[in-house]
C-alpha cells in the first residue's frame, strides 16, 4: 500500500513537473495600451525606480525625456545628440546617467554625464573625447559611476564634494563590476578584475548583470543570447535574440526579436524566456507593428516597448502563468 501511494506520488510530481516544463514563462494580461500621444516620436523606454516614471528617447536617440506614468505630463532633461542611447537610472531614480555627444568638424566627441532630476542639474564627469566605445555605468552605492575605455576602467565620483577621479577602493563591490571589450568579459569585485571563464568567444554585447549579481546575460556578436553562471561556470544557450533584459527577481528574461532587409528593420516582437532556456514566449505577435526595446516595470508585472513605426510607446501587463487546471486536478 505503501509503495503504491509512493509511486501514485511520484507519477503525479513528475506530470506537474512535465506540465510546467512547457508552461510559457509569462502571459500577456489583456491589450498593449499606449502612453505616449501624437507630436513626439517615442523610443527606447526606461522604467524609473520606483514605477512612477518612464524615461525615452527620440530618433537617433537625440536627447531625453521623462514621462510621469499618473499626469501623464513629459519633460525634456537634455537635447543632446546620442544622449539616449544606453542611458541608466540611479537605483534612488533621482538622476539619469548618460553618454553624450557632440560634433566639430564632423568629427563626434563623447563624454560622460550626470542629469540630476531633483534640482534640474547635470554634471559633465570626463571631458569630451574622440574615443569613448563603452557606455558608463553606475556603481552599487549610487555615488559613483564606471567607464571601461582604453583597457582601462576608470571610476567617477558623483558627489559635488569629490566629483571626478576615484579610485575602485572607494566604492562598494558586493555586487560586482561587469565590462566588456571584443574579446572578454571582465568582473570587478573586491578590488580584484577576473575574467569569467567563458567557453565561448566574443565579440559580446549587451552585457546585463542579475539582480543576484551572480549571472551574466549577453549576446554573442552575429549569434545566440546566452546565460552565464558566474559560480559554476555553466553556460546556458537561450536561442536567437537581442537586448535581454532580467526580470526584477531574477527568473526570466525578456528581449526581442527583429527581421530587416539589410536596410530597414520589417519585423520585431517582444518575448520572454525562462532562464534555463525554456518557456519561450511571443507576448506581442503581432503583423502590423514593429515592437521593440522592452523593459520591465519594478515590480515585474509589466512591460514596457515602443513601436517603430508609429513612434509610440505602449506599457502591456504580464504574469507568470500557473496551469488551474492541473492544480485542481492533483488535488
Amino acid at each position: 500500500m505503501k509503495r503504491s501511494i509512493l509511486f501514485l506520488f511520484f507519477l503525479i510530481l513528475t506530470f506537474f513537473s512535465l506540465a510546467l516544463a512547457d508552461e510559457p514563462a509569462l502571459i500577456a494580461v489583456g491589450k498593449a495600451k499606449t502612453i505616449t500621444g501624437e507630436g513626439i516620436y517615442a523610443m527606447n523606454p526606461r522604467w524609473s525606480p520606483d514605477g512612477r516614471k518612464i524615461a525615452f528617447t527620440e530618433p537617433k536617440y537625440a536627447g531625453i525625456w521623462v514621462l510621469n506614468l499618473a499626469t501623464k505630463d513629459y519633460f525634456q532633461i537634455t537635447d543632446e545628440p546620442s544622449a539616449g542611447y544606453g542611458f541608466r537610472w540611479s537605483a534612488d531614480g533621482s538622476k539619469i546617467l548618460a553618454r553624450v555627444s557632440k560634433f566639430e568638424n564632423y568629427r563626434r566627441f563623447n563624454a560622460v554625464k550626470v542629469f540630476d532630476l531633483k534640482n534640474s542639474q547635470s554634471y559633465q564627469l570626463t571631458d569630451y573625447r574622440t574615443q569613448m566605445p563603452a557606455l558608463p555605468q553606475w556603481t552599487q552605492d549610487n555615488n559613483h559611476v564606471y567607464l571601461y575605455t582604453k583597457n582601462k576602467l576608470e571610476i567617477l565620483s558623483v558627489n559635488k564634494e569629490s566629483r571626478g577621479l576615484a579610485t575602485a577602493s572607494q566604492i562598494s563591490t558586493q555586487r560586482p563590476l561587469i565590462y566588456w571589450n571584443d574579446k572578454n568579459i571582465f568582473a570587478l569585485c573586491a578590488g580584484k578584475t577576473e575574467t569569467p571563464n567563458l567557453p565561448i568567444e566574443g565579440p559580446f554585447l549587451n552585457v546585463e548583470l542579475s539582480p543576484d549579481g551572480k549571472k551574466l546575460a549577453f549576446e554573442k556578436y552575429g549569434g545566440n543570447m546566452f546565460i552565464f553562471d558566474l559560480q559554476t561556470n555553466k553556460l546556458t544557450d537561450l536561442g536567437e535574440g537581442n537586448h535581454p533584459q532580467w526580470s526584477p527577481d531574477g527568473g526570466k528574461i525578456l528581449y526581442m526579436i527583429t527581421k530587416d532587409d539589410g536596410y530597414n528593420f520589417t519585423q520585431s516582437d517582444i518575448y520572454a524566456i525562462n532562464t534555463d532556456g525554456s518557456g519561450k514566449v511571443n507576448l506581442t505577435k503581432t503583423a502590423d507593428r514593429i515592437e521593440m526595446n522592452p523593459c520591465w516595470a519594478p515590480d515585474g508585472q509589466k512591460i514596457a516597448f515602443d513601436e517603430m513605426t508609429t513612434g509610440q510607446i505602449f506599457t502591456l501587463e504580464v504574469k507568470a502563468k500557473l496551469n488551474k487546471k492541473l492544480l485542481k486536478d492533483v488535488r
